[in-house]
């Protein structure tokens, strides 16, 4: 059976936040990531990196069959290198392992432009730069010639989206989300802090499920925990 997901979420910012551009500038050694206008953004990689990390330790917690580590390229775990068809983790299912990418596409998180629209975007409105100074652990004290600045956003609202194409997941009743899709959206649910700086206070976020599609059809996002039980999972799948 074919099934497809779709899962729209808000992010909304709740402190000064920090996701790196890899830049340097005059005034500026940390700089925030920015889109060709010059906006503020979440790269839909990150949120990728975020939600799966969200979604193992999910699926750990309540026992589901372990996950990959899709960075192992040993031969560790069974099925590091099995077709995903196969694989018995419902977040491998879904996200992919080393032999097979999963098909769940992550968008950039963006302003919508009624936010633009509600925004003072001349340059410095939206961002503000502190200056920090490097401080060892070992001696705390603060080390010469570490002085630097890092750009941080103010609190406002990205939206973003998430499309998933994928075949043989499983599910408790035909036309409810499959167990994969359901970890997936409480994985995205679980996100609180994101991107740099979370040790001091930064990243904090709020989100929210705008519409979940499950096979063009709209779904109760309430429902998603009804099919949170590994024991029947185990046994859909004929596992121990």
């Amino acid at each position: 059976m074919q099934h497809s997901i779709h899962i729209k979420y808000t992010i909304t910012l709740m402190s000064g936040w920090h996701a790196g551009s890899g830049e340097g500038g005059l005034f500026a050694n940390r700089l925030v990531r920015k889109d060709a206008q010059n906006l503020p953004f979440i790269p839909g990689s990150t949120l990728k990196g975020v939600i799966r990390e969200n979604c193992e330790k999910l699926s750990t917690t309540l026992k589901f069959p372990s996950p990959t580590n899709p960075h192992d390229k040993s031969l560790s775990h069974g099925d590091s290198f099995t077709a995903l068809s196969k694989v018995t983790s419902p977040v491998d299912a879904i996200f992919g392992n080393c032999f097979e990418e999963g098909n769940l596409f992550f968008r950039d998180a963006r302003l919508n432009n009624v936010q633009i629209a509600g925004l003072d975007t001349r340059p410095g409105a939206l961002i503000n730069s502190r200056a920090r100074i490097h401080v060892s652990r070992k001696l705390g004290t603060a080390k010469e010639n570490h002085l630097f600045s890092t750009e941080y956003t103010k609190q406002m609202e990205f939206t973003t989206s998430i499309d998933g194409y994928h075949n043989g997941l499983y599910s408790i009743v035909d036309g409810e989300l499959p167990f994969s899709y359901c970890i997936l959206t409480a994985g995205i649910l679980l996100m609180d802090k994101i991107c740099g700086d979370k040790s001091i206070g930064g990243g904090w976020i709020n989100t929210k499920i705008d519409i979940i599609k499950y096979n063009q059809q709209l779904m109760n996002e309430d429902r998603i925990f009804d099919s949170l039980d590994a024991n029947d999972y185990r046994e859909l799948k004929e596992l121990p």
